[in-house]
């Protein structure tokens, strides 16, 4: 569900920056890509899968934790799993690892949040570059034109003098 507006967003930068790009096209100082965008998005997409390794690291220590109080109530002794009307379990050691379940889990959800944030940033960083101008080709002596009048399809070329 959360990629939709993910997609969204791509989408729209990408439809955007293709409608700038023919008025930008013929400026040789928009066909510079810094590179600190060459290759900072390639270390924010290597970051992105460090945080998000780290969320599911995270995840499974949550996951053993809470299998560990799940054996704990079904083990002979029930009544170490009781809890009050707040939800708080009256055994110190049941409640305990419920509490270090819920910091992992906390956890794993900031390191997941970080990482998608990262990632986006990552994308956005792609986008951005592929949607640059390249400039025309100076070995290619005539550029062909394609268009639609109507229902006709037109062909042409455009020679620079």
């Amino acid at each position: 569900m959360r990629v939709l507006p993910v997609v969204a967003i791509v989408v729209g930068l990408s439809a955007g920056a293709a409608r700038a790009r023919s008025a930008v096209a013929q400026t040789p100082a928009a066909t510079h890509i810094p590179s600190l965008a060459k290759y900072g998005k390639w270390a924010l997409l290597a970051g992105s899968i460090g945080f998000n390794l780290q969320a599911l690291h995270e995840h499974h220590i949550a996951d053993d934790t809470f299998a560990q109080l799940t054996d704990l109530c079904t083990a002979a002794e029930h009544s170490r799993c009781l809890t009050d009307e707040t939800g708080v379990y009256l055994d110190p050691v049941a409640e305990g690892i419920y509490q270090s379940s819920l910091r992992s889990d906390r956890r794993a959800r900031l390191w997941l949040v970080a990482g998608e944030t990262i990632l986006l940033g990552s994308a956005a960083i792609f986008v951005w570059e592929l949607s640059r101008p390249n400039g025309p080709d100076p070995n290619i002596p005539f550029t062909p034109r394609v268009g639609m009048i109507g229902d006709r399809t037109t062909l042409g070329i455009a020679i620079a003098f």
